[in-house]
């Protein structure tokens, strides 16, 4: 009995050491943020708190205006520094990366190397950011046929995919995790059914990476793109395009620039030259302040380790969508860890309003979209976070 006992308060030691460490590996990562002594951060999804080592970046930029005026080399070190940092967090080429204003800007580039079309496809699908279905209807005007695959209670089968997919199919468009509420892609099963049926996969990541390892490699990803504004912890104005090699150097694009090229600062140009790999859709001039800033943003995300946080995440993911049930809450998000990402999506009357008062009055920071308050917690959140969450939540609804 006495050695019992003994275990059993060894366990309880043990546990009320791990909790500590947790406690305090928490507040470590708090820490790294500005204002977060009174506000609970659950909007990853939309824009992640600051980080202090960001607000210095812009200091830093500030500074070299000062000292230096307009110093362009410095510039385009920082541009290329971004670039590398980008290709090893998805085990691609740097010269597969190039950097772009937002993914809007990265997509249009992309499929204007695709020119005009005579009666070819495109597949996309209704769990798409608005902005990928809207630049794929555009391409009608070059002859382009589109079909979108509509999800069913939120979620997309790799059957659904297979069905829409034919011999006529140049591209399909494939949200990592989607936006609305949270459901997350096999892209290695989607791209097989893509590459049989002859067609290239395009990803949009902008809602995946940093939360969980993504190698294009071995994933069979052909074009990519994504921003660093949201999990990547950086700022607007930052976005990337991937593109496999030996498929964009098949590309000119029509939507170009200056930095496109391989002389980029040859006047009177009579032809154009496209510069190496994927560096044929970048444009004109980044935002530099932005790049500053996301050079730092993405350097804490590979610091802190995607394996990590994706472990982190999935168990806050978990207990919300638990949280949410014993609370009376209906969730779009799927129950599922392999079926989900950061996103989790809770359906409300007036998810608008609540998110204004949760920012308001609470300094919750939430993010509404459709018919769903979603919230997003990241490696710096905790499950008090989400308790306290679905505490005030429950509160607020009452008084509606």
């Amino acid at each position: 009995m006495l050695q019992n006992q003994k275990a059993d308060l060894d366990m309880v030691s043990r546990n009320r050491n791990m909790n500590r460490k947790k406690e305090s590996e928490e507040g470590e990562f708090r820490s790294l943020f500005l204002g977060m002594e009174n506000t609970i951060h659950l909007a990853a999804c939309s824009q992640a708190p600051m980080l202090k080592t960001v607000w210095k970046s812009q200091e830093k930029y500030l500074e070299d205006i000062k000292e230096f005026g307009n110093p362009w080399e410095l510039w385009s070190e920082k541009v290329e520094e971004l670039r590398s940092m980008i290709a090893r967090l998805i085990s691609a080429h740097r010269d597969e990366v190039a950097i772009t204003f937002s993914v809007s800007s990265a997509f249009s580039a992309l499929l204007s190397g695709f020119g005009k079309s005579d009666e070819r496809k495109i597949v996309t699908s209704d769990l798409e950011y608005p902005t990928t279905n809207y630049i794929v209807l555009a391409q009608a005007k070059n002859g382009w046929k589109h079909e979108t695959v509509k999800h069913r209670n939120g979620i997309i089968s790799k059957e659904q995919y297979a069905s829409a997919i034919g011999k006529d199919t140049d591209l399909t468009t494939v949200v990592h995790v989607s936006s609305l509420n949270g459901f997350k892609q096999d892209l290695k099963s989607i791209g097989e059914i893509c590459h049989d049926r002859g067609s290239s996969m395009y990803v949009d990541c902008y809602q995946s990476l940093g939360t969980t390892p993504i190698d294009v490699k071995k994933t069979g990803i052909d074009f990519m793109a994504g921003g660093t504004l949201k999990w990547l912890l950086g700022m607007s104005g930052t976005a990337f395009l991937y593109a496999r090699k030996d498929l964009a150097e098949d590309l000119n694009p029509s939507s170009t620039g200056w930095f496109s090229q391989k002389e980029p600062f040859k006047f009177g140009a009579e032809m154009l030259d496209f510069a190496d790999g994927s560096r044929r859709f970048e444009s004109g001039t980044w935002a530099i302040p932005s790049i500053y800033a996301s050079i730092e943003g993405v350097r804490t995300i590979m610091e802190t380790g995607t394996e990590f946080i994706k472990g982190k995440i999935a168990d806050l993911a978990s207990y919300a969508l638990e949280t949410a049930a014993d609370m009376g809450f209906r969730s779009a998000t799927p129950p599922e860890e392999e079926k989900r990402g950061g996103i989790v999506a809770i359906d409300l009357e007036k998810p608008f309003e609540m998110e204004g008062i949760l920012r308001k009055k609470h300094r919750i920071f939430t993010s509404a979209r459709g018919n769903s308050l979603r919230i997003a917690p990241h490696f710096y959140n905790s499950r008090e976070d989400i308790a306290t969450f679905f505490d005030t939540l429950v509160h607020e609804s009452h008084k509606q």
